[in-house]
């Protein structure tokens, strides 16, 4: 609050180097431009790996028998993925607060549920055109723990309901105003027979 972080800095209490680390010795750190910074003690805050299967996290995921990789699918309305049916996730804004993407996240997911609900469909699931999407959009973030996974993740396209969902004011309309449906956006009203199989034997167990 009221800018105190930079107080020490202003002083000349507190510096910032910006270098590569070559290495560590008996008083501090020894950078590759050769300036040593003397320390007492070194807080390891860099080197975060995002999760390589994005956005699953830890979860072993396989569709129709498939095991999920990232980086063979896209990104829908920046908050479903292709050919994974019935999933949504949330990533929120980097340039302003993160909770009003997950807001307008959370409305269009109540918005696909009602309109399944609506039509008795039983699963939504996002499909590639027969065109495909072409080369992924140049990344606009370069934060090292995003770029060291970029290549293992889903990517979203360049065009309509693909491309990164980035303003709130048009993001608002695309996912809590514009229609639901979209051709790319596939509704299925009847679960497959191996759906149908389970559903049947889980409540045969009740």
């Amino acid at each position: 609050p009221d800018g105190d972080f930079f107080v020490p800095l202003r002083e000349g209490k507190a510096s910032i180097v910006t270098d590569h680390i070559k290495t560590f010795d008996e008083t501090g750190i020894l950078m590759e431009s050769g300036e040593h910074v003397d320390c007492d003690i070194v807080a390891a805050a860099t080197g975060l790996n995002l999760h390589a299967n994005a956005p699953m996290a830890d979860m072993q995921v396989s569709v129709d028998g498939k095991p999920y990789v990232a980086s063979e699918h896209r990104i829908f309305r920046d908050c479903m993925i292709s050919d994974v049916p019935n999933f949504m996730f949330c990533i929120g804004y980097f340039n302003i607060s993160w909770t009003m993407k997950v807001d307008i996240v959370g409305k269009h997911l109540c918005r696909i549920l009602n309109h399944m609900k609506q039509t008795a469909s039983s699963m939504v699931c996002p499909r590639l055109p027969a065109e495909g999407l072409g080369e992924p959009p140049a990344l606009e973030v370069s934060s090292g723990y995003w770029l060291r996974t970029w290549h293992l993740r889903p990517k979203h396209g360049k065009t309509g309901p693909w491309q990164p969902l980035v303003t709130y004011e048009a993001d608002r309309h695309t996912l809590v105003e514009a229609p639901i449906t979209d051709e790319c956006l596939h509704f299925t009203s009847e679960l497959a027979s191996s759906d149908l199989t389970a559903s049947a034997e889980l409540r045969s167990r009740l």
